[in-house]
């Protein structure tokens, strides 16, 4: 009788009864840690761009189709960022629900393309969580509540954080609100809060400066 009642309290605690939480390949690490704060221990979040690597410019591994072979959802960005990721879906001959977090944004033009770089704007940011809430609880009804609470929770960081960021622009006089970078990935930060950045390099990491662009952002950061 002992060892029966043992047995039932390992079936119990099996992972195979724990609750099933929902598999999710992030295409980047900002968008997994938005996944991350809306769903919490409810979801397995993977991410195959990490912080310390170059999402234009970079080449999945064979691992990554594994994971997102064996994800429900795939969040992206969208806006052109990920050129390289419908030929790694479409090879991994995955089911996975393919979800763009920057659906319902105004892309920033620039030439024939857009700007990818949305979520640097608080404001997008907002917009970005909100779609990504709303794909989880699609994706797993049981659970649709946790992802909404979860969600309005993080929403009303991002507001503070957005108040704060326009707070502290407001104390530096409009004339010096500049910013020299390598990358011109900060367009929607700038339009939104009224900052110029000056950057050698476009809006892709794939192209590369002149020696005219170097010779130009040396003259624009003695001035």
């Amino acid at each position: 009788m002992r060892r029966l009642l043992l047995c039932m309290l390992l079936l119990i605690a099996s992972p195979l009864h724990a609750a099933e939480r929902l598999n999710v390949v992030a295409s980047f690490s900002i968008l997994g840690d938005f996944v991350r704060n809306v769903g919490g221990d409810r979801v397995n979040v993977t991410t195959l761009v990490g912080p310390d690597s170059d999402v234009h410019v970079y080449t999945p591994a064979p691992s990554d189709a594994k994971r997102i072979t064996d994800a429900r959802l795939v969040i992206v960005n969208g806006l052109g960022l990920e050129g390289w990721l419908p030929r790694l879906v479409q090879s991994s001959g995955s089911k996975a629900m393919v979800v763009t977090a920057s659906a319902g944004i105004a892309p920033h033009k620039l030439g024939s393309g857009a700007d990818p770089h949305a979520w640097q704007s608080v404001p997008n940011a907002k917009i970005y969580v909100t779609d990504i809430a709303n794909a989880l609880a699609a994706a797993d009804p049981d659970d649709a509540e946790v992802f909404r609470t979860q969600a309005k929770a993080y929403l009303e960081k991002l507001e503070t954080l957005d108040r704060e960021v326009r707070e502290a622009v407001a104390k530096i006089p409009p004339d010096r609100r500049k910013v020299i970078s390598t990358h011109d990935a900060f367009g929607y930060f700038a339009a939104e809060y009224g900052i110029q950045f000056i950057a050698p390099l476009g809006v892709s990491t794939e192209t590369e400066p002149s020696a005219r662009d170097i010779a130009a952002i040396i003259g624009q950061i003695k001035a």
